[in-house]
């Protein structure tokens, strides 16, 4: 330290400003620092600048609420006045006086701001008007929350330009971030800390509206897109009714997007009629329902073709805006996730990647992808918003990894709270999108690590992240609840449409062990029957879509129902390709599925002419036949499938040994899919693992089958827990289990 700074005196610290009380009725309303106080007969240097009245008529909050809203609603009537008078060109309003015409501008920014405000709460939100007594959070949020693992707190969750915003951030926030979401590295949240800091130190904040200049604040007319609006042409009432129920009954209980209430609702109060946003929703609703619907008015006139179903009233709209400059709203989030499950059917698939990048986008420019929106008003709109989001991050998961591109989108880019119950629905949905959304979390876990784009050859790290993953898919398994277990006679189609969706989309499995099947004659990579565990997964995803489809329950409209279905026909072509005679069962079973799907699906019929011509290479299959479209069950007379269920139980070799050894009990849980890796890959490679015949062998006692029908759970009869008392006895009796299970030829 120098001698002349040891001779200064000390600095006294910043002493903080007093915030004055007593604040003119003007200061107050335009919320900025009054110093009536101070200043001579109480008239502030404000209305000292402006020439204007400095009165106090304004009282504290508590002792004069009425009275405050009655100057409100007499300024409002004045406000009016003064409206009138100027649009009918009265000379009193070509005044000099600052005073007079200071106060009429305030008078009219007031009634603006209320209209504003007004209008932001009749039309943002139309679902929060319709039906704001009708539903209410479940008390399940706070649990659903607490075990999301998110450690953000609300420090950390940004700004969301809203109708809550302070004034002086809305005199730095332009027309256009109205509803956007701001993160906390953006500048408006860092000027926002700054005028904190300042608002602390002086009691003053930003004041002069009068900053903003024009020219660099508004948008330029040649911005802005023009747009021809087209008049909406909807379905019948009768068949529109049909359609919506058909995309609730099939698509919305798998896919979880909408709550039915809220949606009715705002249908039968005709709001697709007025709000452009919803009726395209609508019409993409109605799209969507026509690929379930054999009525003749939602195929397009002369197209003379099945795939055309839906496409007059998909046509109408328009998934990806003209411009950016508006916010999106809750119907664009939703019109971009219903475009995407429509389009994915189509002969373009691969434009779903995109609008699933584009979608991503919207969700984070308005905040979908945080906390701070599910705090955010109506609690059935923050839902939905989290449903929509939800929705799109597993669409990115899905089509990136068919695409092999990335995703739009990581797991530390959101801490968006799990979806949950709103009243008037059933619980068993919440719990399946739950249970999807924790496979769609793996699912990325594995494109991560096992598909990198800069690979790491280290056998002994893949070595434990593939311990680390199958011990992960192996605790989903065990997490389904027992009305969501794989049940093939399971009465209720709902259940047994989410229990196969779960189930398929489990083929997560193959895609895990795919790269590490070994090259004919090589030695394998890690130490995993890697082959074993992918074919034996296939089988069990032929095995559940061909039991589905068999049953009835129309089609499961999900984008990785066919991607799934074609890679189990690739992994079971091995068995072709290896000269096994009855190893093409499996591959017909996927092969007809595809062929029930072709009818509305252009993709499936796509795959199923590769998996033809794959057969047809390996000699076991004849093209005639494969390319012969398999008939679905609606089409089968019943007397056939009566024939078919009635078919005696053919003797197995090798059964009486081991029903010796095994009891019926053990047997049962066997006989289900064996969904723990470890159960896949103990079982052999090239041989048919038959279910069909097992099932329809009487092998099930009956108390067994009212178990499974009651979805009860015993140690036995869980097909997907896990029982360490029954490994020494597989692992010992394996010869005689093959021998019962797989061997197809007559005793």
């Amino acid at each position: 330290m120098s001698s002349n700074d040891a001779n200064e005196p000390p600095v006294a610290p910043p002493v903080k400003r007093r915030r004055l009380k007593g604040a003119c009725d003007i200061c107050r309303r335009q919320k900025v620092r009054c110093d009536s106080a101070e200043m001579p007969g109480n008239r502030c240097s404000n209305c000292v600048n402006f020439q204007s009245e400095c009165t106090h008529s304004t009282t504290s909050k508590a002792k004069s609420g009425t009275k405050i809203k009655h100057d409100l609603f007499n300024t409002f009537r004045t406000a009016q006045d003064h409206i009138a008078s100027i649009l009918t060109g009265s000379p009193e309003y070509i005044s000099g006086d600052p005073s007079a015409v200071y106060q009429v501008l305030v008078a009219v920014a007031q009634y603006a701001r209320t209209l504003e405000e007004a209008l932001t709460m009749t039309t943002a939100t139309p679902s929060r008007a319709l039906n704001d007594k009708l539903y209410l959070r479940s008390n399940a949020l706070d649990a659903t929350e607490a075990s999301s693992g998110t450690d953000s707190d609300s420090d950390n969750e940004g700004l969301l330009v809203n109708t809550n915003l302070s004034e002086p951030m809305r005199q730095i926030t332009r027309n256009i971030s109205s509803n956007r979401f701001y993160g906390k590295s953006s500048a408006i949240n860092f000027v926002k800390a700054v005028m904190d800091i300042k608002l602390e130190a002086t009691g003053e904040t930003m004041s002069n509206p009068q900053i903003r200049r024009p020219e660099f604040w508004n948008v330029r007319i040649w911005e802005t897109p023009s747009e021809i609006i087209v008049p909406h042409m909807f379905p019948e009432p009768d068949l529109m009714q049909t359609l919506i129920d058909s995309f609730f009954s099939q698509i919305n209980i798998l896919v979880y997007l909408f709550h039915a209430p809220t949606f009715r609702s705002a249908v039968a109060a005709g709001l697709h009629l007025r709000d452009r946003k919803f009726g395209a929703v609508v019409l993409a609703i109605c799209a969507l329902g026509s690929k379930f619907s054999d009525d003749s008015r939602v195929f397009l006139e002369g197209a003379n073709s099945e795939h055309s179903a839906g496409w007059k009233w998909f046509r109408q709209v328009r998934p990806i805006p003209t411009s950016f400059l508006i916010s999106p709203s809750l119907y664009d989030l939703q019109l971009i996730g219903l475009s995407i499950l429509y389009i994915a059917s189509g002969s373009r698939p691969e434009e779903c990647w995109y609008l699933v990048g584009i979608g991503l986008r919207m969700c984070h420019d308005v905040g979908a992808h945080r906390r701070i929106r599910s705090h955010s008003g109506n609690t059935v709109e923050s839902e939905e918003y989290k449903r929509v989001f939800w929705v799109m991050v597993c669409s990115d998961t899905i089509m990136s990894s068919l695409l092999g591109r990335p995703r739009a989108t990581g797991i530390n880019d959101l801490d968006v709270a799990l979806p949950v119950a709103l009243e008037g629905e059933e619980p068993r949905l919440v719990v399946y999108g739950l249970l999807l959304v924790k496979m769609m979390e793996i699912w990325r876990r594995v494109q991560d690590a096992v598909y990198p784009i800069k690979r790491k050859d280290q056998s002994q790290a893949y070595q434990e992240v593939v311990v680390e993953l199958d011990s992960a898919l192996n605790q989903w398994v065990d997490s389904v609840p027992d009305n969501l277990r794989w049940d093939p006679h399971r009465k209720d189609l709902i259940s047994l449409n989410q229990s196969a969706c779960l189930y398929v989309t489990y083929y997560v499995q193959i895609l895990l062990h795919r790269p590490f099947i070994p090259s004919r004659g090589d030695l394998p990579s890690l130490s995993f029957p890697s082959l074993s565990i992918c074919a034996n997964a296939a089988r069990g995803c032929s095995h559940v879509m061909d039991v589905q489809s068999k049953r009835g329950a129309g089609p499961l409209y999900n984008p990785q129902i066919i991607s799934a279905l074609f890679d189990s026909a690739m992994v079971l072509l091995l068995n072709v390709f290896h000269r096994r005679p009855s190893a093409d069962q499996s591959v017909q079973k996927c092969l007809n599925v595809l062929r029930v799907y072709e009818r509305r699906w252009q993709v499936a019929g796509r795959d199923a002419d590769i998996v033809t011509s794959m057969l047809d290479v390996g000699g076991a299959f004849s093209t005639a036949v494969s390319l012969k479209r398999s008939r679905s069950s609606e089409d089968i007379p019943s007397s056939e499938m009566d024939a078919d269920a009635s078919e005696e139980p053919r003797n197995i070799a090798g059964s009486n040994r081991v029903a010796s050894s095994i009891q019926d009990e053990e047997i049962e849980r066997l006989l289900f899919l064996p969904l723990h890796t470890e159960d896949l890959g103990r079982l052999p490679i090239y041989e048919p693992f038959d279910f069909d015949s097992i099932f329809q062998s009487g092998i099930f006692s009956e108390s067994a089958e009212s178990a499974i029908g009651d979805n009860k759970s015993t140690p036995f009869h869980d097909p997907l827990s896990h029982n360490p008392s029954l490994e020494g006895r597989i692992e010992t009796n394996w010869d005689d289990w093959v021998a019962f299970t797989l061997d197809p030829s007559p005793s």
